[in-house]
């Protein structure tokens, strides 16, 4: 369906049953439920590592659990993180060494000035265009938070 892999990467044999192998699913379950998905923290590499771990005792390499961070790491992958984070529905500006947290109404003015500069030095309508749905949905991820935090008593 996918075609053939392109590299393959031997974590070991396991002597698990079907029956144990839905039990050790249903235990780790709740750890993974789609609203705790984060693309850089808690993703499918994480469920994978954890299953591998509970079925062979070995652990998936370093560089595939991280592989959303070192992305993130690369200039292209800094351009991104604040539209990744806003549709994680994380507040702030994000970096590659990590999240600094600002205030929900700190970031949408933050998002409005990003707007603005990329606005003037792009110099096309569709770069413009781009610019502000970036901003405008960190700045709606802002509000969210916000009002969260209000109706949640933070």
């Amino acid at each position: 369906m996918f075609g053939q892999p392109h590299h393959v990467i031997d974590v070991g044999t396991s002597e698990v049953d079907p029956a144990m192998l839905n039990e050790l699913l249903s235990d780790i379950t709740p750890r993974f439920r789609p609203q705790d998905y984060s693309l850089l923290t808690h993703n499918c590499n994480h469920f994978s590592n954890e299953l591998v771990q509970l079925l062979t005792g070995e652990s998936v390499p370093d560089y595939i659990i991280s592989q959303a961070q070192i992305i993130f790491n690369t200039p292209f992958g800094e351009s991104i993180m604040p539209m990744v984070m806003a549709m994680e529905g994380l507040t702030g500006r994000a970096t590659a060494s990590g999240l600094m947290q600002q205030a929900p109404a700190a970031a949408a003015a933050a998002a409005a000035a990003r707007t603005a500069a990329a606005a003037h030095t792009a110099g096309t309508p569709a770069a413009a265009a781009a610019a502000a749905g970036v901003a405008a949905a960190e700045a709606a991820a802002a509000e969210a938070a916000q009002r969260a935090a209000s109706v949640g008593g933070a």
